[in-house]
């Protein structure tokens, strides 16, 4: 199980926030993490806040219930409500932040949000990002959780995360690599038939050795060629996933701003939510500790 201590819901009276109000309540709940409800105002007369219980009773799903979850609220004022989250997280030691976003359908879908999108960028814990709409929200809908791997240094922690992820949902583990097909192939292989099956053979070879190495015991393996971000949300369309958990590649620093081109394409287009780990950053694996938390230890 991941070990998560604190929670941060961001909340800013948007039906993404409501929406992504029971994915909060539950991974506390199933992690004994406190849940900070944290609200980010430059008017002091925005909404009610705190919020009623009974108010955030209405926003859960199914059987979930706020009994027994610690409960912290707070409202902060400044013009800059990303800055005012991160400088939270860092003061409070959140381990994982949820939150809304604002991205639907069609030209909406390629909008992120800029709230959303900085705090995914800055802070330096793992966020979750639920896209308001007629996506997956509770629990009991998130059945299969896909994990794109690049074989990259930052791969395996990934997969664990998301590894602990399945099974706290109790869903599905889908591995999935995609192997960019080079914009002129070569003059003697027709596009339609590059990469060969052997080497798309290779990848998912690959990809079991590496759920192998890492004791993973429920899992699925898949790789195709193409442009990796377009192929990601293809998959993700046609395989009925319902979380999707990737690596950023901001550390600190100018590096920091960087997420890197497919992560940054699936947070603005992925159609269902989203849990970005955050290499360099805190580690939520059990018996790890991520170089952030090291360094103020």
């Amino acid at each position: 199980m991941l070990t998560i201590r604190r929670i941060l819901f961001a909340f800013d009276f948007s039906e993404g926030s409501t929406q992504a109000f029971p994915q909060a309540v539950f991974l506390a709940q199933k992690h004994g993490a406190e849940l900070h409800i944290v609200h980010v105002s430059a008017d002091d007369a925005e909404g009610s806040f705190p919020i009623a219980t009974k108010d955030l009773a209405e926003w859960l799903a199914g059987d979930a219930e706020l009994d027994d979850l610690p409960i912290v609220q707070e409202q902060r004022s400044g013009s800059k409500p990303g800055n005012e989250l991160r400088s939270y997280v860092e003061e409070e030691e959140i381990d994982l932040v949820v939150m809304g976003t604002h991205g639907r359908s069609g030209t909406d879908r390629l909008l992120f949000g800029s709230v959303a999108e900085e705090v995914v960028r800055e802070v330096p814990c793992p966020v979750l990002t639920v896209r308001s709409g007629p996506e997956k929200s509770i629990e009991k809908e998130i059945s299969r959780v896909l994990v794109p791997v690049d074989f990259s240094d930052v791969s395996r922690g990934t997969v664990s995360h998301a590894a602990h992820l399945a099974e706290a949902y109790g869903a599905e583990l889908h591995l999935f690599h995609v192997i960019e097909v080079p914009e002129h192939p070569p003059a003697n292989m027709r596009p339609e038939n590059f990469p060969e099956k052997a080497v798309l053979d290779q990848a998912k070879y690959d990809l079991e050795k590496l759920a192998s190495e890492l004791e993973l015991k429920d899992f699925e393996v898949a790789a195709q060629g193409g442009d990796p971000s377009k192929q990601t949300l293809a998959h993700i369309d046609s395989g009925d996933i319902d979380l999707v958990v990737i690596a950023s590649k901001g550390r600190t620093g100018l590096d920091r701003m960087l997420i890197g081109s497919v992560a940054d394409d699936l947070l603005r287009k992925c159609p269902v939510p989203v849990f970005t780990v955050k290499p360099g950053g805190r580690s939520l694996l059990p018996g790890e500790k991520g170089a952030a938390e090291a360094a103020s230890a």
